[in-house]
């Protein structure tokens, strides 16, 4: 399996947050295999389907988070989300129509992304996490 390797350095100190970033990393390993081994079409659509929707499980729960804690960046930062959204939603729908394999420089920009949100937005929400009544380390405030 292809793997992308974690730098503990986008670690937020937020449990779940990390966790599904793992996960979100993961998923895009998977995805990027399915590509490499130039592996069967049902293969590649059914892994980018999982991806496609753990994006969306990912920023509800980090928006669920921002909701119940007030954050005052959530608009932005559902913002910045809505064009991933966009960004996946494009992808998948490109590759229902012309069911080619994606480009290499399209995994470059998912996980480029990811690492630059991961480092910028999610690193302020954490911040504002952690301050918050009722963290402990290890679990979220949900």
């Amino acid at each position: 399996m292809f793997a992308f390797m974690w730098n503990p350095a986008w670690d937020t100190g937020v449990a779940d947050i990390d966790q599904q970033h793992h996960e979100l990393l993961r998923r895009m390993g998977l995805l990027a295999a399915a590509i490499a081994n130039g592996g069967e079409e049902a293969e590649t659509e059914r892994t980018l389907f999982h991806l496609s929707e753990y994006v969306d499980f990912h920023f509800k729960a980090e928006e669920d988070m921002m909701v119940q804690t007030s954050y005052l960046g959530l608009e932005a930062h559902r913002a910045v989300h809505d064009e991933m959204r966009s960004q996946v939603k494009a992808l998948v729908d490109s590759y229902l129509e012309e069911h080619k394999i994606l480009p290499a420089s399209l995994m470059d920009y998912l996980i480029s992304w990811l690492i630059e949100h991961m480092d910028g937005e999610d690193r302020k929400l954490a911040g504002h996490l952690r301050k918050g009544p009722g963290y402990n380390q290890g679990a979220s405030p949900l």
